[in-house]
Formats: structure tokens, C-alpha cells, sequence
């Protein structure tokens, strides 16, 4: 609900908004993305009960009509409750021992009209008797509610796993002051937000009124303006963006973890979709589903920092009056994507591993997960390319024997660099 708030107006007995392609796929993403996070913890014979608490920061209506066939589908609200309900299925018809999913549910949603709505929905659904059980409604704005959601989840239980969903119609709706509070606060915590970037390029330069709208949103301590500036000058605008303000965001938030995408509808302004986690794994599983989204449906996804291993803000962070602006073509999340993917890393990996070995793979994932668009299986097959090459050895940590195959790396094996050669100058300074 990245659009003007009018896009959307939910009136009692009359027929729902309209949801277009792109926040159909959105919603294909939350739905896929709390399946697996469920799916993940609770697989296998570690875990048999998980505790969950996923928040809606901008629940709307919970109904729209399909703009390609007209038909009613299911708001987030439904989408999230669905996704549990499934993955507590899965888990039931998949392993003989009981696995039990304890999920608690808080909607929040602003406009009065849209939370009856809402109510309505909810209680001629299945889920009538959760509300007020395990399913909770709030008729205020998230700020509003966001400090008393934040202590119950604290308080619940010590795990403080939880997902905040904050479809926000606007960049400013969610100041990251809150985002920040959230992953401070709860060591489990993650959150999908959208943030309509496009909606910015229209007045974002070094002046007092752009500098007013990044404070009020806890950006502009975190915005390097005289390289907007540059980039501005030279008509970049999306490489401004992704520059400039991914950087912020990522630093804002206080996540250890982010994938962040664009998402251009047919008509209006394109957005971000980011993901902002504490854990490796969690920015895994959400990667492989923009591959996968990407692949299935006709929302893109993209980015523009380039193939390999592109590092956020490091332009900007590192050689602020840099005169030349060669950047990458755009990158979509398609076959062809993944394969410049694999080769560009081939290519970035053996430089890597030889300025910062030895290091362990996990701490390779943790480093660079931020830094390039692979999944963790394109970054396997970049090694296995890598040593084919003779250029690394990966060394069981168990055995102190070298593997045969990248597929067979686990997280405390040791990468080593072979032989020396050539690299392209290129710099991979990180920025925490």
C-alpha cells in the first residue's frame, strides 16, 4: 500500500479495492517467505514448538478485488493467518512427532472505516474466535501502537521471534526511529517494509526541506549530500537511490541483514520491497524467494550496483569526490541475472578470499551477504568455479582435509587462496 492512501477505501457493503499485479506478488512473497521461516525452525528434530508473534502495521480492509479477474482475494491479514495455518499443516502431514506453531497476531489499522471493515472480515471468517485470543486489533496508526506490540513481544517469551509487517503507503509513514527500536529491542526480531524511493527524486537534493524530510525519518545523519549531489548532476537518479539512501536505511535500522529490491508496477511509482533481519539465514531464505518470485510472476525485480560483489554505499563512504560514474546496467532476477551473477563472483571471489583468508565460510556468507544479489547456492557454485580454477582450497574443519566440491562446504571450513594472479583494481571495504 505504497500508493496514495485514496487508492485504497474499504466501505462497508460495497465491493473491495482493486489490487494490482505488483501487490499481488508482494503478497505472494509474505505468504511464501512465513511459510519457510516456519517450515526452517521447526524442521527436523531440534525444535517441536515454536513461538511467533507477526504484527501488520497497515492491515487495511483484509479484502480486495483481483484487478486481472475481478475476483475477492485475501488482504494481508488473511495472508499471514493463511501461511501460518498451512505451514502447521505441512509440519503436521510431514513429521510423525507433534510440531506446534503458537503464532499471536496484531493488526493495526489507522482509519476507522477500514478497521471495521476489517472486524467484519475477521469475524465471519474462520478465525472469529482467535480475535482477542491470540489476535489482537488495534484502531490507531502504528506509532501509536508500536511501543505497547514491542513490550508484549518482549515480554512473551525470551526467543522474541517475530515478523512486523509495515506495507506503509508512504516513505515517512514509518520513521526508522521505530524500525530501530524494534531490532534493538528484540533480538528476533525482522520486518518487511516497503519504501517508496521513486516518490523522492522528485525534490531530494541538499536543501533545508530534503534535509527535513531524512530527519524526520531518522535518514539524513546517515546521507552523504555532496555525493547526492554528484550523482544528481549527472542525471543518476536510481544509482543516487540505491546508493544513498540503501545505506541509510541499512544503517538506520541497526539490521545485520538486508535484501532490498525494486518493484515497478505497470503504472505509478516503483518501490522498495527490503527485508531487515538479524541472522544470515533469514536474509538467505528471503533471496531465494525474489529469485523464485521473479521467476514465476510479471513483478520485476531489480538493482543497479552491479553483478558480483557491489558493497553498499561504497562510493559514497570511501571516495566521496570520485570523478568517474561508471555503473552497472540493471540487473533483473532472471536466468540470465543469475548466471552474470555466478561469473561476476567468480571473478570477485578468488580477490576476496586472498585479501581476507583465512576465514571461515560462514564468516565469508556474513560478509558479503549484504553485498551482492546471489543466493547462497550461486555463491557455491561461484567457488566451485573459483576452484576449478586452482585458486582456492576449502579445508574440513573436521578433518583438516580439503573438500572435493563447494557443495559439500559447511560453515566452519576454512577458505584458503592458492596462487597469486592478476585482480582487477577493485576495493571491497564494508561498511557496518
Amino acid at each position: 500500500m505504497v500508493a496514495n492512501k485514496d487508492k485504497y477505501q474499504w466501505i462497508k457493503d460495497e465491493t473491495p479495492p482493486i489490487i494490482e499485479e505488483h501487490s499481488i506478488v508482494k503478497h505472494s512473497i509474505i505468504s511464501d517467505y512465513i511459510h519457510r521461516y516456519i517450515c526452517t525452525l521447526l524442521g527436523g528434530f531440534a525444535w517441536d514448538q515454536l513461538k511467533i508473534t507477526i504484527v501488520d502495521g497497515f492491515a487495511g480492509g483484509g479484502k480486495y478485488t483481483n484487478i486481472l479477474d475481478g475476483n475477492i482475494v485475501k488482504g494481508s491479514p488473511f495472508v499471514i493467518l493463511d501461511s501460518v495455518r498451512e505451514a502447521q499443516a505441512y509440519l503436521e502431514a510431514k513429521y510423525e512427532r507433534p510440531k506446534e506453531v503458537h503464532a499471536e497476531y496484531h493488526f493495526v489499522e489507522k482509519d476507522s472505516n477500514y478497521f471495521h471493515f476489517l472486524t467484519g472480515e475477521l469475524y465471519r471468517s474462520q478465525y472469529k474466535d482467535n480475535v482477542n485470543e491470540n489476535l489482537f486489533l488495534y484502531n490507531s496508526s502504528f506509532h501509536e501502537s508500536a511501543d505497547k506490540i514491542i513490550r508484549r513481544i518482549y515480554e512473551r517469551n525470551k526467543a522474541q521471534r517475530c515478523l512486523f509487517i509495515l506495507d506503509q503507503f508512504a516513505y515517512k509513514d514509518v520513521p526508522f526511529q521505530y524500525v530501530s527500536k524494534i531490532m534493538g529491542h528484540l533480538k528476533n526480531s525482522e520486518i518487511l517494509l516497503t519504501f517508496g524511493f521513486e516518490s523522492l527524486q522528485s525534490f531530494l537534493s541538499d536543501n533545508k526541506s530534503s534535509r527535513s524530510a531524512m530527519r524526520k525519518i531518522g535518514l539524513e545523519q546517515y546521507i552523504d549530500w555532496d555525493r547526492l549531489e554528484e550523482l544528481k548532476h549527472h542525471g543518476l537518479w536510481h544509482h543516487l537511490i540505491q546508493e544513498q539512501l540503501s545505506l541509510a536505511i541499512k544503517k538506520a535500522s541497526g539490521a545485520e541483514h538486508m535484501t532490498i529490491f525494486f518493484i515497478e508496477p505497470k503504472k505509478g511509482w516503483s518501490y522498495w520491497l527490503v527485508h531487515l533481519s538479524k541472522q544470515y539465514k533469514a536474509r538467505s531464505v528471503m533471496m531465494d524467494i525474489h529469485w523464485d518470485s521473479a521467476n514465476k510472476s510479471n513483478g520485476q525485480f531489480s538493482h543497479v550496483l552491479g553483478d558480483g560483489l557491489f558493497g553498499l554505499g561504497f562510493k559514497a563512504s570511501k571516495i566521496p569526490k570520485q570523478a568517474m560514474f561508471e555503473f552497472d546496467d540493471v540487473m533483473e532476477f532472471d536466468e540470465e541475472g543469475r548466471l552474470r551473477c555466478v561469473n561476476a563472483l567468480t571473478k570477485d571471489l578468488s580477490k576476496f578470499i586472498f585479501d581476507h583468508q583465512p576465514l571461515t565460510y560462514q564468516t565469508l556468507l556474513t560478509t558479503i551477504g549484504d553485498l551482492t544479489a546471489a543466493t547462497e547456492d550461486s555463491i557455491k557454485e561461484a567457488l566451485q568455479n573459483v576452484m576449478d580454477c586452482k585458486e582456492i582450497k576449502i579445508i574440513n574443519s573436521e578433518s583438516n582435509r580439503p573438500r572435493r566440491t563447494a557443495k559439500q562446504i559447511k560453515g566452519n571450513d576454512i577458505l584458503q587462496y592458492e596462487q597469486h594472479s592478476l585482480f582487477p583494481v577493485q576495493d571491497f571495504s564494508f561498511q557496518k
